[in-house]
């Protein structure tokens, strides 16, 4: 075995710098008890999203709850407002009412207002409309229609703020989008064309303040992949003719994708599974804003059965992920859904022992809402400073059309600030603690739940921090890494 003891040594006083300094694990966020933003009996609520102002959250869906005068239960888009901290009250106002279907709603803020988008049908006419509103106005019927009638056809849209102009995506059945002002006029006289092929869907929007990245979900061949391309926002170009590859292995699913950008770096999430159709595993892609790809893949979560369909938020210097999870707290892999979550940080150490690199808080995660008699589904989520409102609809009985939309309050640990940490000269008296993957996560990790939590899924939860339960294991890394050291010494010594 060759000697390399620099190599060593570096590496063995990085680790030894990091266990020390606590940098890689904040302590949980604080999770709320559930509570129910919207329901009524004998109705449907789907495709939830959250927005936030500096003011407060507003939550938005697709409700069958009105009946029209022709006796149809048409879908119209309802909205409630939700302050941070509290519990709100159990109604609703209408944002898109109206002839026809409105469906899908998605929403983007400037700041100060909101800007929802959905889509609308009325046979035979299918478009992407929207409307610019203050937080907790209704809107009446109609709003800006962004694409020709009759060529939407897709089943999803999607909107980003850029600070300039709004960039809003949707199938139709390539991946269009249009650029639309402040006050909601489009920009661009037709839809912009990013990917004109079939089979594409789940588009999703971010943005770096100077340009935007669409992230969507594309068959390839058979088997859905995820691809991206940027989109300049000051002349709506697409800056990516091919589209880029998020890395995956052959006969390996890839399936609805979401995007946040954070910190210098837009991170793709993803579900993905080794056979289609079941996505098994939350998986990531870190994009520089040129496109570059700075970090192929990482794993978000993937603990036993099956998780789906994330959801991300960007937070100061890192992400904050939640997807649906099958992982049988209650033995049931089949069954209801449960809505976990998980913290990523950016970790910058300088000094005489540098270290960069994002860090997964804990790769079992923290459960947000538990699967225990309901079934939980695609959850959404918007952060305001330290506190993410994460929205979800839930049934008691999936084979009954009556379901409601609940939510959480997520607040991260005040001592948690990801960024630049100073790890001091890296001497005798720096040794000690932070690792940079966190461990585990390789599906052996599921079954027992960490100390503390019991499976309950709740806001009194009281979990031990994972640097806590993996400092011990990670004590010994430093010690390995000497031991290997000096085995290469005396086979370079011939001993």
């Amino acid at each position: 075995m060759p000697s390399h003891p620099a190599r060593f040594a570096r590496t063995t006083a990085t680790v030894a710098c990091l266990l020390s300094a606590g940098l890689c694990w904040a302590d949980p966020p604080t999770v709320s008890a559930p509570f129910p933003i919207y329901e009524a009996a004998g109705a449907t609520q789907y495709g939830v999203a959250v927005g936030a102002t500096a003011d407060g959250f507003e939550v938005f869906w697709s409700d069958n709850s009105g009946i029209s005068e022709l006796g149809a239960t048409p879908w119209d888009v309802k909205a409630n407002v939700v302050l941070p901290g509290e519990t709100p009250a159990v109604t609703s106002f209408g944002i898109a009412p109206g002839q026809g279907d409105q469906d899908m709603p998605r929403a983007a803020s400037d700041g100060d207002s909101l800007f929802v988008v959905w889509e609308h049908y009325f046979d035979p006419v299918s478009e992407v409309r929207g409307r610019q509103l203050a937080l907790g106005a209704s809107g009446g019927e109609g709003g800006t229609s962004y694409s020709e009638q009759g060529t939407f056809g897709g089943d999803d849209v999607a909107i980003a703020w850029g600070g300039d102009y709004y960039l809003v995506a949707w199938n139709s059945p390539g991946i269009v989008a249009v650029r639309v002002a402040p006050g909601g006029n489009p920009v661009d006289a037709a839809p912009i064309s990013i990917r004109n092929v079939g089979g594409v869907t789940h588009p999703r929007v971010a943005t770096d303040g100077t340009d935007f990245l669409v992230v969507w979900q594309e068959d390839s061949p058979g088997i859905p992949v995820v691809r991206a391309a940027r989109v300049a926002q000051a002349d709506g170009s697409v800056l990516d003719a091919d589209p880029i590859e998020i890395p995956n292995t052959p006969e390996t699913s890839q399936q609805s994708p979401d995007v946040a950008f954070s910190d210098g770096f837009y991170l793709v999430v993803f579900g993905q599974a080794p056979s289609y159709p079941v996505a098994t595993d939350i998986e990531s892609c870190l994009l520089a804003p040129d496109g570059s790809i700075a970090r192929s893949t990482q794993t978000i979560s993937q603990v036993t059965d099956t998780q789906t369909r994330p959801s991300v938020v960007a937070l100061d210097g890192g992400y904050l992920v939640v997807w649906e999870d099958l992982r049988p707290i209650t033995g049931d892999t089949t069954g209801p859904r449960a809505i976990w979550g998980v913290q990523v940080d950016h970790v910058v150490v300088t000094g005489d022992v540098s270290y960069d690199d994002w860090v997964v808080q804990d790769p079992w995660g923290f459960m947000i809402a538990s699967d225990e008699g309901i079934d939980r589904s695609t959850p959404s989520l918007a952060v305001i400073g330290r506190t993410a409102l994460v929205a979800w609809t839930e049934t008691d009985d999936p084979a009954v059309p009556d379901s409601a939309v609940w939510g959480a309050f997520v607040t991260l640990a005040e001592d948690d600030e990801p960024g630049d940490v100073d790890a001091g000269t890296g001497g005798d008296e720096d040794a000690g603690a932070v690792v940079a993957d966190g461990g585990g996560g390789d599906g052996d990790d599921a079954g027992t739940p960490p100390a503390g939590d019991g499976g309950g899924g709740c806001g009194a939860c009281s979990a031990a921090p994972a640097r806590d339960r993996w400092a011990p294991v990670l004590l010994l890394v430093p010690l390995a890494l000497l031991w290997l050291e000096r085995r290469g010494r005396a086979s370079s010594s011939g001993r």
